[in-house]
This record gives C-alpha cells, sequence and structure tokens, in this order.
C-alpha cells in the first residue's frame, strides 16, 4: 500500500495532461466542429479537430507483446510559434512474455508520417512505461508524438521503429510496424 499514492497521482497527472492536450476519445469533424481562436494566428481561427480510432493490432518482439489498442489525432490550437500542428497517441499495452526480465524504453521510439517527417515521443505527454519488465509484467498507457510539418487531418499512414533489448547482456533488436489511417477510418 505504500506505492499506492504516487500511483494515484501519476495517473491523476497523466490524465490532466491529456485533457489539457485535447486527446479525447471524441470525433470531432466536419459540422459538428468548434471554432478555437488562436492568437499566433492573427485573427484567424483554428478548428478543433480529435479523432480516435480502435486499432487493436499486436506486435511481436520474440520476448515481448505490444499491443497498440488505438490511435488519436489531434490538431494543436496552442498559441505558442513552436508548438506542433498536432500530435498523434497511440493507447498501447506491453507486456513481457517471457522467462527473463526485458528491456524497453517508447521514449526511444520513432514515428514516421508519410510525409517523411521522423519524430520522437512528447515525454511530457507520455505515460512512463520505459524500464526493465520482469516476467509476465503487462503495463497499459500512451505514448504521444507531435506532428511538426504536416496537418493533422491529412496524415494517412504512420510507421513506428522500436528498439528493444532482451536483458542487459541481451542483443537490441528493432521492430517497425506501419500503420495505415485510411485503413482504419473506413
Amino acid at each position: 500500500m505504500k506505492g499506492f499514492p504516487t500511483k494515484v497521482i501519476l495517473s491523476i497527472v497523466a490524465s490532466i495532461a491529456l485533457l489539457a492536450g485535447g486527446c479525447t476519445g471524441s470525433t470531432k469533424t466536419g459540422q459538428d466542429s468548434a471554432l478555437s481562436p488562436n492568437p499566433s494566428l492573427e485573427g484567424r481561427e483554428v478548428e478543433v479537430y480529435s479523432q480516435t480510432l480502435d486499432l487493436n493490432e499486436i506486435v511481436d518482439m520474440e520476448t515481448m507483446k505490444l499491443r497498440i489498442i488505438n490511435v488519436s489525432l489531434v490538431r494543436n490550437t496552442d498559441p505558442s510559434e513552436d508548438a506542433p500542428l498536432g500530435k498523434i497517441a497511440l493507447g498501447i499495452e506491453i507486456g513481457n512474455t517471457s522467462e527473463i526480465d526485458q528491456i524497453l524504453y517508447p521514449e526511444d521510439w520513432e514515428m514516421t508520417i508519410d510525409s517523411g517527417e521522423i519524430t520522437k515521443p512528447d515525454l511530457t505527454l507520455t505515460s512512463s512505461l520505459g524500464g526493465t519488465y520482469p516476467p509476465a509484467r503487462v503495463q497499459q498507457g500512451f505514448i504521444t508524438f507531435p506532428v511538426n510539418e504536416k496537418e493533422i487531418t491529412t496524415v494517412k499512414e504512420l510507421s513506428l521503429k522500436i528498439p528493444y533489448k532482451i536483458n542487459e547482456e541481451g542483443a537490441p533488436g528493432t521492430k517497425e510496424f506501419t500503420i495505415s489511417l485510411d485503413e482504419l477510418k473506413s
């Protein structure tokens, strides 16, 4: 029971961060969209856009399994000039299926979108999922990637490069996985 308050506090902070970043489970497009002022765009308004697509895909990484539960696309309405155009968040579940400790750090992942932009996770909007996974450990969370060069509504495909390592002495591996957003939308 000693670690319980810390976990509760971290869960609350993560939930607030997702809500503040606009990463909701709703879909707002077309006529249902709200307009939100964005001062950095000199009086123009930015249409709020948030869409979550169910995926439920298992990625087998030899001694670990990663389940990508869903993909969320969020247009950024942050007025800062250095703010990304949008964010892509992946709801994930990571499990160690082996008999020995495994090492995985989602902060080392790379995402490439169809425009060729390569991005690393935004650790301020990502669950703490990295570290050593003892046998049979399963953990759920989310990992968020900023999109800086392309309007979030036009992203059609994303590819993940997931580095992992089998315990401290093991050889590193990399798993690559592609998600077609067009197929999920249909």
